[in-house]
């Protein structure tokens, strides 16, 4: 996927924790194994990070890659906050 700053999610993840291509693969298939709900588990294990740090990174990485993503979730939290 490929964000208005025209950097994949890879490339903002291999910025975000300064890893090569291959790293990032290896990282998001273990997330991928660990299952639903220990993603950030597994990264901030696999990273030797606390978890708080980690998901911060991957979720702002995902959110550069998906700038529509972030509306779409920042526009639904808001109803609730009406």
């Amino acid at each position: 996927m490929i964000g208005q700053s025209g950097k994949s999610n890879y490339e903002n993840l291999q910025v975000e924790f300064e890893l090569t291509q291959d790293q990032v693969e290896e990282l998001l298939s273990g997330c991928r194994r660990a299952g639903k709900h220990n993603e950030f588990h597994q990264a901030a294990s696999s990273l030797n990070l606390d978890i708080s740090i980690v998901a911060y990174h991957l979720i702002k990485s995902a959110y550069k890659a998906s700038p529509e993503e972030l509306e779409r979730i920042t526009n639904f939290v808001k109803s609730f906050l009406k």
